[in-house]
C-alpha cells in the first residue's frame, strides 16, 4: 500500500463544532492514524439553542454555542419560511465548495446534521 494517508473531512451534527467532533472521533483517530489523516471543520452557523451542559466544556474562545449546517425554522423562524422548512443550505454549500476547492479528501465522516448537509451537498452539486 501506498505510504500516503487517506484525506477525511469530518463535518460534525447540529449543536456541536469541530471540537466537539474530534473528541467524538479520538477512538477512530487512535486506530486509523497510521493510514488516515482527520480534519474537522466548523458549521456555517452559530446555533441557537443552549448547548448541552454535559458538552458545553468543549467549547472555546469564549464562544457560548456551538455551530450547525442547516438553519432549522422552528429554532430560528424565518419569515416566509415555512415551519417544517430548513433554510441556510446554499451558504453551507459555498462554504464547502471553498473548503474543497483548496483541499482533496479521500472521504467523509459525517454525524447526524453533517451527513444531512453533506448528502444534500452532492446531490445539488
Amino acid at each position: 500500500m501506498d505510504s500516503k494517508k487517506l484525506k477525511m473531512l469530518c463535518l460534525h451534527g447540529q449543536n456541536g463544532d469541530k471540537n466537539l467532533m474530534e473528541y467524538q472521533i479520538r477512538h477512530l483517530k487512535a486506530c486509523f492514524s497510521q493510514v488516515m489523516e482527520f480534519t474537522t471543520i466548523d458549521g456555517t452557523y452559530d446555533c441557537p439553542q443552549d448547548p448541552p451542559a454535559s458538552l458545553a466544556k468543549f467549547l472555546v474562545d469564549g464562544r457560548t454555542n456551538f455551530r450547525e449546517w442547516l438553519k432549522l425554522p422552528f429554532f430560528s423562524p424565518k419569515e416566509g419560511v415555512p415551519d417544517k422548512s430548513a433554510y441556510g443550505l446554499e451558504d453551507s454549500v459555498t462554504y464547502l465548495k471553498q473548503i474543497l476547492s483548496s483541499n482533496q479528501y479521500d472521504g467523509v465522516i459525517a454525524f447526524s446534521q453533517g451527513g444531512i448537509f453533506y448528502r444534500h451537498f452532492w446531490r445539488i452539486t
